[in-house]
């Protein structure tokens, strides 16, 4: 457990790791982040712009994945939220001029056994493939992939990749009699957050550096992708769009774990149907409020929408087809009930009934988002129906 709590405190850290110059950096930069209490520590690593021999981190640290490795080394994967407009974009774009992949990277560190002190770091990233949305193949290069009414972005630019997920070894591969499916070593999964500039595109990572474009994610300013862990056939991966308050969604993916093909194909990340969660009758979680209020259970369902699209015009499916939600971030299985997924939205539109001031906690502010429960019948068959909570409000 202590191990535990020492991977969590790096990934607190807004700032990361380092090369032949870390121990001078951690001694001589300042920490960003203080504990609020004694039962927690906090210890800075290394900070962007240090190096590993030659390496360079990039900065904006985000979405994080740690695993053990055979040695007894720790993994930690770190995405870096590089944006493709902006001051910061136009200095990546500067400095990725001629590369044929430029913008948001990968890092992979690798810490000592004890988890406190990074050993190196690289690019974890080795190659790409695309999904071309007019030949319906994969390539090399973005170059020429989008769909042809495409007006912005989907370019050789990767545009924020926000939260992760590092799904650990085994944990996307299913034994089905004496035949094994699925893929049995650990992905990484990320996804594009800046859907308003033409990127919204869902990628996985093997730990060789392969990353593979998942069309059938959808495209949607994502802040993160996370599988269903519980064992069976199917791939089931919940999708988080933190797009504006007034158009993000709740998307669900279901695939099929195969015995052939790439990685990705394996863990059947790459032949199923998309959907967009749909309340009957509720426009948006405002409504639901006003309609159900807290701690009360909902059925829900999830409408198949397209992913082959140009992104407006999925947009558009996406919004006729599914309930809209304020600014869906970060979700988790509950890992003690793999029927039941938790998520939070971060706005409300300013809703009065989730923005106005808690009369026990006079002067405090609240931003309007909620907590939600999402209960399966069965997260391996989402078709057999869910419910939705609305647990904490604003």
């Amino acid at each position: 457990m202590k191990l535990r709590y020492k991977v969590a405190a790096v990934l607190s850290i807004a700032t990361l790791v380092a090369g032949t110059a870390v121990a001078n950096s951690v001694l001589t930069k300042p920490e960003y982040i203080i504990a609020s209490t004694d039962a927690a520590e906090i210890k800075p690593l290394a900070y962007a712009g240090d190096t590993f021999g030659g390496f360079t981190v990039q900065g904006i640290p985000d979405g994080m994945g740690a695993m053990r490795n055979a040695d007894g080394t720790i993994t930690l994967l770190s995405v870096h939220e590089v944006p493709s407009y902006g001051a910061i974009g136009a200095l990546a774009k500067a400095a990725d001029k001629g590369k044929p992949i430029q913008g948001t990277s990968i890092t992979k560190f690798t810490l000592n056994k004890a988890g406190d002190r990074v050993l190196k770091a690289s690019d974890l990233v080795s190659s790409w493939s695309f999904y071309n949305y007019n030949t319906k193949a994969y390539q090399e290069s973005p170059v020429g992939a989008a769909p042809t009414t495409q007006t912005v972005g989907m370019d050789s630019f990767i545009s924020r990749f926000c939260s992760a997920t590092l799904v650990q070894a085994g944990a996307l591969s299913f034994k089905d009699g004496s035949t094994t499916l699925g893929y049995d070593g650990a992905v990484f999964l990320a996804g594009e957050e800046d859907g308003d500039s033409g990127y919204g595109r869902g990628f996985a990572f093997d730990m060789d550096g392969n990353g593979i474009n998942l069309p059938r994610m959808g495209l949607a300013s994502w802040e993160n992708l996370m599988p269903n862990l519980k064992p069976g056939k199917n791939t089931v991966v919940m999708g988080n769009e933190d797009g504006s308050a007034t158009d993000s969604q709740l998307f669900m993916y279901v695939g099929t774990k195969t015995a052939s093909g790439t990685f990705a194909d394996k863990a059947g990340l790459t032949n199923g149907d998309l959907h967009v969660m749909s309340i009957p009758n509720i426009a948006n979680d405002n409504a639901f409020r006003a309609a159900y209020g807290k701690n009360k259970a909902v059925d829900v369902k999830f409408e198949k929408t397209i992913w082959d699209g140009d992104m407006k015009t999925q947009q558009v499916d996406h919004a006729a087809k599914g309930t809209e939600m304020s600014r869906v971030e970060d979700g988790e299985w509950d890992p003690k009930n793999p029927n039941v997924f938790y998520f939070v939205t971060t706005e409300s539109n300013k809703d009065p009934g989730a923005t106005k001031e808690n009369p026990s906690e006079p002067g405090v502010s609240r931003d309007g988002g909620g907590f939600w429960r999402l209960t399966f019948v069965d997260g391996q068959k989402p078709e057999l129906g869910a419910k939705l909570e609305l647990l904490l409000d604003g």
